[in-house]
């Protein structure tokens, strides 16, 4: 006798979620798309259907095709503690009340698998997706891209780009991504490569040809303007036109005239000048002018980025808080013509706008406040931050936003040698610069040198002994009188007297010549640099150059140049020690080392056997090593660094390595000197 069990039914499938009751999906989807992203926190709390639904791409295909779609501002910041790059975005929120604010800086998710200290990244924006392009890792230029979704806020690996990149230029032209340089041209790859261009549609990068001669590496600006691609290199700019695939050089005008960065609204490019002040060139008419209506804005003199943000300028900057312990970020949002004209001014208000300040010893959540008024075509967006009860999983962060380029760089002795070197790159970079010697003669020739061939306007000169310190007070007066600020302060000057003897020969006038130079100036004019940049919103970075003896090797026959250099190193590490118990963030104290120079001092000492050996194995010309750190130097303020760094060319690998191969090869021999 059998048995049989019937089968049992399957379950019934899980009744489908419904967004909201009585209504169709397609329709509830058209009903939830209209409603604006700003109330998207407190709709997200009604079911989890909606929830997801807010998280997915369905909703914003909707919104897009019913024209429901805005603008939002998103902004990358860079922190001491977290060398991540960081991510927000400017919310909305539907109810402001005296306790809940209107507008909320809400961070973004960081990027993935990606290493903290990228530096150096492009950017560009197709559609609803931020793309964020290669970068230097470990001074190494990288590859890869990723990509935001900003309408779900995910992050996602994007198709490797050709070759690695370190601050190129990108934009976007007909829906696809330029990027132009970033990358040197030494290989066969690289150089096909020098400019590349990035289809989202297919997912592809392809080579865009280019002109040989135009191919630099460093680009400092870049922006489209009607459909051509512009990019400002170390010197001058090139533009392309994807149209016919043409490259040009960039207009003087707009060369000499671009400075940090910039953005185009309605054909017109906006930047801010050495003065502060914002301008824009008109390519119709091809001349800058000042913007107008503005002038209760604060002067643009560091920290700034300009945006187009739905055919409107927003300026966004940095502020500090006036104590050294917080920074303040500040945002502008102005509706122009192509006139350059501003359409209705809303008068700046120091009491009544606050800022974005980060503590530097409390957690905090970002509480935000926006200013009205019954005219809506200028409107002031702020942010701050209230002090919070800390949490098991609150994190204490610092604010210091990398300054922005062109630079304001003060060289002392800077009319010959390492020094007018020196000032030469920093100008290709696009820098301005402060050049000063004693001899009122050299100065007026090194500055018409340079003058004609960077023009007027990216550099000034005047003499200065540094061994007097109202000469130094002077020279801070010049440079705040062009430039009202300085970023970058080298101290190059330095003497020998032009005497290689023993101590036991030289003259007490030679001595005094030596030690009041190198020590007594080196000091006075770090006293003057540090008083300036302490009262500089962005503070500032020194650089105290060392030469042969910083390293306690004794220096026959030049004994009190060696001694000076040695206390180069002593004082560099006292003065960040004492900004460290002063609790002073925003100055910074740097060594350079431009190791062995061929400069008149130098060559000066090659009459023994000994001499001419080490000039001729170790010895480069200026400017070989100023190519080599300028770069390095400018990269210090560019990631908005704030820990003492030691520059430099000559290290002890290279020396050794440089040595070997003179001893075992011969190489190097009667280099720059017959040696017997």
């Amino acid at each position: 006798m059998s048995t049989s069990t019937a089968a049992e039914p399957p379950p019934p499938p899980p009744p489908h979620p419904v967004l909201i009751p009585t209504l169709p999906d397609d329709v509830a989807i058209n009903c939830l798309a209209r409603i604006p992203r700003s109330h998207h926190p407190i709709l997200s709390l009604v079911s989890k259907p909606i929830r997801a639904l807010l998280s997915s791409s369905l909703l914003y295909t909707t919104r897009s095709l019913l024209s429901c779609d805005h603008h939002f501002l998103y902004l990358c910041l860079r922190v001491p503690t977290n060398p991540s790059l960081l991510f927000f975005t400017l919310h909305e929120s539907p109810h402001p009340t005296t306790t809940t604010r209107r507008h909320i800086l809400v961070p973004v998710p960081p990027i993935p698998s990606t290493p903290p200290s990228v530096i150096g990244s492009a950017f560009a924006v197709v559609g609803h997706r931020i793309y964020v392009l290669g970068g230097s890792v470990n001074d190494l230029p990288s590859s890869h891209v990723w990509a935001l979704d900003c309408r779900i806020h995910a992050w996602e690996p994007a198709p490797k780009m050709r070759v690695g990149r370190e601050f190129p230029a990108a934009g976007v032209i007909g829906g696809r991504i330029y990027v132009i340089g970033g990358c040197l041209v030494d290989t066969w790859s690289r150089s096909r490569n020098w400019a590349e261009v990035f289809d989202p549609k297919t997912g592809s990068w392809n080579p865009v040809s280019s002109q040989i001669e135009i191919r630099e590496k460093w680009m400092h600006a870049s922006a489209v303007i009607d459909d051509k691609m512009y990019a400002m290199a170390d010197r001058g700019g090139v533009k392309y036109n994807p149209k016919n695939q043409s490259w040009e050089s960039v207009e003087t005008e707009v060369d000499l005239g671009w400075r940090g960065r910039g953005c185009v609204v309605d054909g017109v490019l906006y930047c801010y000048d050495y003065l502060g002040k914002i301008r824009g060139f008109d390519t119709k008419k091809e001349e800058w002018r000042e913007l107008r209506g503005v002038e209760g804005l604060p002067r643009f003199l560091c920290g700034a980025t300009m945006t187009n943000f739905g055919g409107k300028l927003v300026v966004v900057w940095e502020e500090n808080g006036g104590s050294g312990k917080e920074t303040g970020i500040r945002c502008a949002e102005i509706v122009v013509e192509r006139g350059l004209k501003v359409c209705g001014v809303y008068p700046f208000s120091q009491k009544r706008q606050t800022e974005l300040h980060l503590l530097k010893e409390s957690s905090f959540s970002f509480t935000p406040q926006t200013l009205h008024h019954d005219n809506e075509f200028l409107k002031f967006s702020s942010f701050s931050t209230k002090p919070t009860k800390p949490s098991s999983h609150s994190r204490l962060i610092t604010m210091n936003l990398p300054m922005q380029t062109p630079y304001n760089v003060l060289i002392t002795g800077s009319t010959k040698g390492i020094g007018y070197a020196l000032a030469k790159q920093f100008l290709k970079a696009g820098d301005n610069i402060i050049i000063s010697s004693r001899s009122e003669e050299r100065v007026e020739s090194a500055l018409n040198n340079l003058r004609q061939d960077f023009g007027e306007h990216h550099v000034w000169g005047t003499t200065c002994d540094v061994k007097k310190g109202q000469d130094v007070k002077d020279l801070v007066a010049f440079a705040q009188k062009n430039l009202n600020y300085i970023d970058i302060w080298i101290n190059n000057a330095g003497s020998n007297a032009y005497s290689f003897k023993p101590l036991a020969e030289a003259s007490d006038e030679d001595l005094i010549e030596v030690v009041t130079t190198n020590t007594l100036g080196l000091m006075i004019c770090c006293r003057e640099a540090i008083k300036m940049m302490r009262n500089q919103p962005q503070g500032g970075h020194v650089f105290n150059i060392d030469g042969a003896g910083s390293d306690g090797r004794p220096t026959p026959r030049f004994a009190a140049y060696g001694a000076t250099k040695r206390s180069v190193v002593h004082l560099t590490k006292s003065l960040q020690a004492e900004l460290q118990m002063q609790d002073v963030k925003n100055v910074v104290v740097h060594n350079l080392s431009p190791g062995m120079v061929t400069t008149d001092l130098l060559m000066s000492g090659a009459t023994t056997k000994q001499a001419k050996f080490f000039i001729n194995v170790l010895a480069e010309p200026a400017e070989v090593v100023a190519e080599y750190l300028v770069p390095r130097i400018r990269s210090i303020p560019a990631n908005g660094s704030t820990k003492p760094t030691y520059l430099r060319f000559l290290t002890g690998i290279k020396a050794y390595s440089q040595i070997f191969s003179r001893l075992a090869f011969g190489a190097r021999r009667n280099r720059y000197v017959l040696e017997d």
